[in-house]
C-alpha cells in the first residue's frame, strides 16, 4: 500500500492480539520485550539525528522547532481542557502533537532533498521537539508520582534533571571515546558498549525519578557524534532495533487496540479532533515558518510533510501516561488512530510535494560523513589517516580506507586484506568508526572512483609523492583521473608530521563562491572543530582572504612550524614553491573539486614541496 512499516506492525498487533485472532498474549515476553524496545526506540531517535544539520542550520531549524512545538502543545492543550481533561492530562495530550517523527524522511531522501534548507530545518527541528515534548512528560509524570507540582517537586526534579544530563551528554560521550580507543577496537565489544550504555541511561533516569524514554534519548543525542550513521556499527545497532526490539514494541501497542472502543463513536469524534488539531497545527507552524524564512509553497509542504507525522515520542508517551494511569483506552486508542492518520497524510503529502520542490545548486554535503582514503602500504598511512579521522569525527562520519588490488591474484588479495586490517586497527585506536575496503579494479582512479559511488563518499583524501614519472607528465597522474571522475572533492596532502598546530586557510583569487573555496573552508573549519578549542579559534582568527597569496610577505609573517595550510586548487604555484622551500615542518591539504580547477598548479605545488 506504500506506507511505512509502523502502520502494518500497529494493525498486526491488533490482529494476533487478544481484540483479534487470540493467538498472543500481550502480557508477559510482548510486554517485557516492547518495554526494552519503547526504550530503543527513543534511544536511535535521539542517535539518527543529524545534529550537524542543526548546527548549520541553526536559526531556522531553532525557529521552526519552537514553531511546531509551541502551536500544537497550546492548541492541543487547550482542546483537551475543553473536552473536559484535568490540567496534567491535557497538557500531556498537548504535548503528543508537539512531538514529530521524520518518518517521510526516506521519501524525501529518494527524491535527492537532503540537503535542502527547508529540509534541513525540518530534521533540525526534530531535536527541539522531541526534547522540549520528553521533557514535558518527565515533568507531568514526576508531579503526577509526586502528587502535584509544588516546590517540594522540583526540589526533587531538578537536581535529577541535572545528573541525568549531565551523565549522558558530558560523561557519556567521554566514557565511549576512551572505550573505543581500547578494549573498543573489537566490534563486538562496541556494539555491547552502545547497548549497554543506552540501558544504562534508562536506568539512570528511572533512578532520579524521570522516565527511562527521556534518559535514552539523551544517551542516543551523548552518543551522535561517536556512532556515524553510514558506519558498521550503526548498522547492527540499527538491525538489533529493526529485526527485534522495536518491531515487538510496535505490535504490542497494537494489541492495545480494542476494536469496541475504536467503534465507539466518543472515540471516533476524540480521534477525529486530536487529528484535526495534530495536522492542523503542524501546517500552521509550517505555514508560519515558511513565511518567516521565506519557503515556498512547496518546501511549507515538505516540512509539513516532515513534521506531521506522530510515531515515536507520540508513541513511547502515550505508552508512559497509559501505565501511569493518566490516559484511559479510549484515548489510547484514539491517540493510534492518529498516529495512522498523520502518517498516511505525511506519506501522501511528501509523495506529492517533494518532486515539485526547485533543487539548489551546490549544496555541499558534510565532508566528514565518509572520507575515503586510498592506502598502498601501512608505513605511508598514518599521518593520512589521523587526518582523515580528525575529518571525519568532526561531521560524525566515518572512515572508508581503500586498498586497490590491480592484479587479481591469490596472493595479493590476500596481502591487500593483512594491510586493510592493519589500517582499519590504527583506525580504531584513534576512536572512529572504520569500513574497509580491498578492491580488485583496473586501476587505482577507477576503484577510487567507485568506491566513491558505492559508498556515497564525502572526500576522498589521498596522499602525495613527490617523484613525479615521465609516464604521469605524458599521460596525466592518478590525480586527474580522481578529480575529473569522481562524484566527491578531492584533497590532496602533504604532511610530514603526525599533529599541527594550526590550521590556515587560503582561497588564492578563487573567492569564497567557487567549489574549490567552499570545499577547502569546509574542510579547515572542520580540522579546527576535531582539535582542541584554542586551535578552532586560531582558525577563525587566521583565516586568509581571497587574494593573499599575491605576495610572500604576510605568509612568510603567519606561517610557522606545526601549521597545517588548507587551500583552494587554483593556488599559484610559484608562491608556494617560494614560501613552502622555507617551512620544511608546514603541512599542506589541496583541494580540486573538478578537473577544470587547477589541477596543474597542485602538480606544480607538490612536485616543488
Amino acid at each position: 500500500m506504500r506506507l511505512p512499516g509502523v502502520v502494518g506492525l500497529v494493525i498486526g498487533g491488533l490482529l494476533v492480539g487478544e481484540e483479534g485472532l487470540g493467538l498472543i498474549e500481550r502480557s508477559g515476553s510482548v510486554e517485557v520485550i516492547g518495554g526494552v524496545g519503547l526504550l530503543y526506540l527513543m534511544f536511535l531517535a535521539g542517535l539518527e539525528l543529524d545534529l550537524e544539520v542543526l548546527e548549520r542550520h541553526r536559526r531556522s531549524a531553532v525557529g521552526f522547532g519552537l514553531l511546531t512545538f509551541a502551536v500544537p502543545i497550546s492548541v492541543g492543550t487547550a482542546v483537551a481542557l475543553l473536552l473536559g481533561y484535568g490540567t496534567a492530562a491535557s497538557i500531556l495530550i498537548g504535548s503528543l502533537w508537539a512531538s514529530h517523527t521524520l518518518v517521510a524522511y526516506p521519501i524525501i531522501r529518494r527524491h535527492g532533498l537532503a540537503g535542502d534548507p527547508a529540509v534541513a530545518a525540518a530534521v533540525g527541528a526534530t531535536v527541539i521537539t522531541d526534547t522540549l515534548a520528553l521533557l514535558v512528560l518527565a515533568v507531568v509524570a514526576g508531579s503526577v508520582d509526586s502528587g502535584g507540582l509544588g516546590a517540594r517537586f522540583f526540589v526533587g526534579l531538578i537536581p535529577g534533571l541535572v545528573i541525568l544530563v549531565a551523565a549522558t551528554t558530558w560523561l557519556m560521550p567521554r566514557l565511549a571515546a576512551w572505550f573505543f580507543r581500547g578494549l573498543g577496537q573489537e566490534r563486538l565489544l562496541r556494539f555491547l558498549f552502545v547497548f549497554t550504555a543506552f540501558l544504562a541511561g534508562a536506568l539512570l533516569a528511572e533512578a532520579v525519578g524521570i522516565e527511562g524514554i527521556v534518559g535514552a534519548f539523551l544517551t542516543g543525542l551523548a552518543l551522535n557524534r561517536l556512532v556515524p550513521n553510514g558506519g558498521v556499527l550503526m548498522q547492527r545497532v540499527e538491525f538489533v532495533g529493526s529485526a527485534l526490539l522495536i518491531p515487538i514494541f510496535l505490535v504490542s501497542v497494537g494489541m492495545l487496540i480494542d476494536l469496541r472502543v475504536v467503534a465507539d463513536v466518543e472515540t471516533l469524534g476524540l480521534a477525529g479532533a486530536f487529528s484535526v488539531v495534530a495536522l492542523g497545527t503542524k501546517w500552521l507552524a509550517a505555514w508560519a515558518a515558511a513565511r518567516l524564512f521565506r519557503f515556498d509553497p512547496s518546501r511549507r509542504s515538505v516540512m509539513f510533510a516532515l513534521s506531521g507525522a506522530q510515531a515515536a515520542a507520540t508513541l513511547a508517551a502515550t505508552i508512559v501516561a497509559f501505565d501511569l494511569g493518566l490516559f484511559g483506552e479510549q484515548v489510547v486508542n484514539a491517540v493510534l488512530m492518529v498516529v495512522l492518520v498523520t502518517v498516511v497524510v505525511t506519506s501522501w503529502t511528501a509523495n506529492r510535494s517533494a518532486p515539485r520542490v526547485e533543487r539548489d545548486g551546490g549544496v555541499l554535503a558534510r565532508l566528514g560523513r565518509a572520507v575515503i582514503v586510498p592506502v598502498a602500504n601501512p608505513e605511508a598511512a598514518p599521518n593520512l589517516i589521523r587526518l582523515a579521522v580528525r575529518v571525519a569525527r568532526a561531521d560524525g562520519g566515518h572512515v572508508v580506507p581503500l586498498h586497490v588490488v590491480t592484479s587479481p591474484g591469490s596472493e595479493e588479495v590476500s596481502k591487500g586484506r593483512q594491510l586493510m586490517a592493519e589500517v582499519e586497527a590504527m583506525v580504531r585506536r584513534l576512536g572512529a568508526e572504520v569500513d574497509g575496503i580491498v578492491r580488485v579494479d583496473t586501476s587505482v582512479a577507477s576503484a577510487v572512483v567507485h568506491t566513491v559511488a558505492e559508498s556515497d563518499g564525502s572526500l576522498v583524501l589521498v596522499g602525495w609523492k613527490v617523484e613525479s614519472k615521465a609516464r604521469d607528465r605524458l599521460l596525466g597522474t592518478i590525480l586527474d583521473d580522481m578529480v575529473g571522475h569522481a562524484q566527491a572533492p578531492v584533497a590532496a596532502a602533504w604532511l610530514p608530521r603526525p599533529e599541527f598546530d594550526r590550521v590556515l586557510l587560503d582561497l588564492g583569487d578563487l573567492g569564497g563562491g567557487s567549489p574549490d573555496a567552499v570545499v577547502a573552508t569546509g574542510l579547515a573549519v572542520a580540522l579546527a572543530k576535531a582539535s582542541a578549542p584554542g586551535l578552532v579559534k586560531a582558525a577563525e582568527n587566521v583565516a586568509i582572504p581571497a587574494g593573499w597569496m599575491a605576495t610572500a610577505a604576510p605568509w612568510d609573517a603567519l606561517l610557522r612550524p606545526g601549521d597545517l595550510l588548507v587551500a583552494a586548487g587554483s593556488l599559484r604555484a610559484a608562491t608556494v614553491r617560494q614560501l613552502i622551500g622555507d617551512h620544511p615542518d608546514v603541512g599542506i591539504v589541496v583541494v580540486t573539486s573538478a578537473a577544470r580547477t587547477g589541477v596543474a598548479e597542485v602538480q606544480d605545488l607538490f612536485r616543488a614541496r
